[in-house]
């Protein structure tokens, strides 16, 4: 009896501790803001908090050399800038980088109209992923490799 009961109270430990992580997403008031009037919402382990991406202040990135970046501890990121890229069909590729415990890393964001998907590498722990899907664009916090979306039909647009 005693086992079942100490594996039981361990998951629920390891669930209880788990919280924290997805309660301290902090969004600097920069580039990626929180999305006014919209709640993070939590599926399969993610949490998926609603933003909006200035391109504007993200471009400005490349002359001021560093970007404050949402963070996943409760502190933001600092993202070196290392290059910009615009693409005849309109997207624009940002790069930067940030030092993390394994050492420095790079972020990408692709930004496009309406749209903006990247990888925000942390201190420690899991990525950010940007990500934007028909109802909005997302801050995903979580170990999960998939889309935290389920859409019931594409997604997208054939040129």
């Amino acid at each position: 009896m005693t086992k079942p009961c100490l594996r039981l109270s361990s998951l629920l430990a390891a669930a209880f501790l788990a919280l924290p992580a997805h309660a301290a997403v902090t969004l600097p008031d920069t580039a990626i803001t929180a999305e006014p009037g919209l709640q993070a919402t939590k599926a399969r382990g993610l949490t998926r908090h609603p933003v909006r991406v200035d391109r504007e202040r993200i471009e400005a990135s490349a002359v001021s050399g560093e970007l404050m970046l949402p963070g996943a501890n409760g502190a933001p990121v600092r993202a070196r800038f290392s290059s910009l890229t615009r693409r005849p069909d309109g997207l624009l590729a940002w790069v930067g980088k940030v030092h993390t415990r394994i050492g420095e890393q790079s972020v990408v964001l692709v930004l496009g109209e309406g749209t903006a998907n990247g990888m925000i590498p942390q201190p420690s722990g899991h990525p950010l992923r940007l990500e934007s899907d028909r109802d909005g664009t997302w801050l995903v916090e979580g170990a999960a490799a998939e889309p935290v979306f389920d859409c019931p039909s594409p997604d997208f647009l054939i040129p």
